[in-house]
């Protein structure tokens, strides 16, 4: 099998796992859950583009590590707890094409050192604490002075690119008007400033409502726009806390192939297709999902019973449970390291 159905495959059905943890999560959601990302520490992501270049300072020992460097992916997913995938051996549900993914690396032992979203990013970009970079709420823009991983690997012949949700910038109130956010379109060389090469960035799901980003130039040429904002307004809003979230279950009406996190996965793994330079990349690749609204395609849902159980409750032990989804044999079968 070619490079592009295996890799299209293990993206869009981990996606077909993510979102049937969304029926899951419509019944039990907790306020501050902990983010779970693939290489999610700077230092870890250095080392691998690092530690092929140490040596001598000559040029020609430079070519030659430059050769061996390898390209890195790194995949994050929004608001998604640790017990909701399987590869750890402690979830709650059984999620084969996410463990395969997570065969490179995972790091199950860091912990955000911000509960909220766009400080939690920041901090990951900078490997700095939120109150050393001024973000320790959702309000603010990350400033420029700060290093990041992604201009380290720059600096080191890495090209990079930044596809998905970033959320570096929240320099708008909440609760402001619809479409009275950030031109994140005509933003992008302000983004690239933080290390990126190419960018491609969509806001997060409720974000869009305010923010004119890709996916929301990806429904404007299709009329859609609007009809997906007013949707966003009436699946529900977040609150403090998790037992007064409201959040309709609505699945996403307007095909499988606009949904958000599916429109991402296409990107993804588009760009690896077209790279062309021989110069290793470094990738960030970052769902919007299963942060809410709960909205997945109504294709991903059918297929699995709706059962209202608190086998989602922290603290409790719980059989595994499998998820009924037609997932390919070919990316759910383990692999011989």
């Amino acid at each position: 099998m070619g490079f592009r159905p295996l890799i299209y495959k293990r993206i869009i059905q981990s996606i077909v796992e993510m979102y049937i943890v969304h029926r899951r999560l419509f019944v039990y959601y907790t306020t501050i859950p902990s983010k779970i990302v693939r290489l999610n520490s700077m230092e870890s992501i250095l080392l691998l583009a690092s530690e092929r270049i140490k040596g001598g300072p000559g040029e020609e020992r430079k070519d030659l590590m430059a050769a061996r460097r390898k390209n890195i992916i790194l995949l994050m997913t929004d608001q998604h707890r640790l017990d909701h995938v399987s590869y750890p051996g402690s979830g709650r549900l059984s999620t084969p094409n996410i463990d395969r993914i997570a065969e490179g690396i995972g790091f199950t032992n860091c912990i955000s050192v911000n509960p909220v979203c766009s400080p939690a990013r920041s901090a990951l970009l900078t490997g700095k604490y939120t109150h050393q970079i001024g973000l320790t709420a959702m309000s603010g823009d990350l400033s420029l002075q700060h290093p990041t991983y992604l201009r380290a690997l720059q600096d080191h012949g890495y090209r990079t690119f930044g596809i998905g949700k970033l959320h570096w910038l929240q320099g708008w109130k909440f609760g402001g008007p619809i479409g009275h956010g950030h031109p994140l379109t005509r933003l992008r060389d302000d983004i690239r400033q933080f290390g990126l090469d190419e960018v491609w960035e969509v806001a997060g799901k409720q974000l869009v409502s305010r923010n004119y980003c890709e996916y929301a130039a990806h429904l404007d040429k299709q009329g859609l726009l609007e009809e997906y904002r007013e949707f966003n307004a009436r699946s529900g809003t977040n609150t403090y806390l998790a037992e007064k979230q409201n959040f309709t279950g609505e699945s996403f009406p307007f095909g499988e192939h606009n949904y958000l996190d599916i429109v991402i996965g296409d990107k993804i793994v588009e760009t690896i297709e077209q790279k062309t330079t021989e110069e290793p990349f470094m990738l960030f690749g970052s769902f919007v999902g299963p942060h809410p609204p709960y909205d997945p395609p109504a294709s991903y849902l059918d297929p699995v019973p709706y059962e209202e159980e608190d086998d989602f409750t922290p603290g409790r032990t719980v059989r595994l449970r499998t998820i009924r989804s037609s997932i390919c044999t070919e990316c759910a079968a383990p692999t011989k390291r």
